[in-house]
């Protein structure tokens, strides 16, 4: 599912109102009564920029056409900004392989059970690291909750480290930028936050995408 965007909109606008590299839909939860009324908001919208295939498509399907774009999402032209040199290992980035796990993919790989997707998750990254030897950095690239990236993975830190599987977990401080500037240093990456992902692509680092959304479902 992609995100449901609150629309509060008068059709007599007399300013212009952008929704700009976000995901719009579906509303046929709530019938399709209120379905036609959101699309009927939409197309007083003066242009919607959408990001993936899956948003143009189901728009189109409820007559929202004209004011609809496809654009890329705006984080692959976001400039990456270096941070301290005391919140990052600078001197393992270039040999490191990073890793970003969101406990939301336990509502698909372990039938919502967070605690076992931990213990999914270290299993996976401790064969890494057998296999290839290499330091393994955690990046919490989305932290809100309910499904925050750095709750999830501070647990799978605490195992590893439990376990001898020395790991670096990234801190809280970093924004979206820095996080772009490390992810861009790494030897490989591996996510499953889109952000995290857009980040890696639009640095040319090696990517593996964990993809378990709709929003997954794009041509870029």
């Amino acid at each position: 599912m992609f995100s449901i965007l609150p629309l509060h909109l008068k059709a007599d606008m007399s300013q212009p109102f952008l929704i700009w590299g976000g995901s719009v839909g579906p509303f046929d939860r709530r019938g399709p009564e209120y379905e036609a009324y959101v699309a009927g908001k939409l197309r007083c919208v003066t242009a919607i920029l959408a990001r993936e295939d899956a948003t143009v498509e189901y728009l189109s399907r409820i007559g929202v056409s004209d004011n609809v774009r496809r654009v890329a999402d705006p984080a692959f032209v976001m400039e990456p900004v270096e941070p301290q040199r005391d919140a990052i290992p600078f001197s393992i980035l270039a040999e490191a392989i990073g890793f970003n796990f969101s406990s939301l993919m336990a509502r698909y790989v372990t039938d919502g059970d967070v605690p076992a997707c931990v213990r999914l998750v270290v299993e996976t990254v401790r064969k890494v690291v057998e296999e290839f030897d290499r330091p393994i950095i955690l990046v919490p690239h989305s932290q809100k909750a309910p499904s925050d990236d750095y709750v999830f993975l501070d647990q799978v830190r605490q195992a590893l480290i439990a376990g001898g599987v020395p790991v670096y977990l990234l801190p809280r401080s970093l924004n979206a930028a820095e996080m772009k500037w490390v992810i861009g240093k790494l030897a490989c990456f591996a996510g499953a936050r889109m952000h995290s992902i857009i980040a890696s692509f639009s640095s040319a680092v090696p990517t593996l995408s964990f993809s378990y959304s709709i929003k997954s479902n794009t041509r870029e």
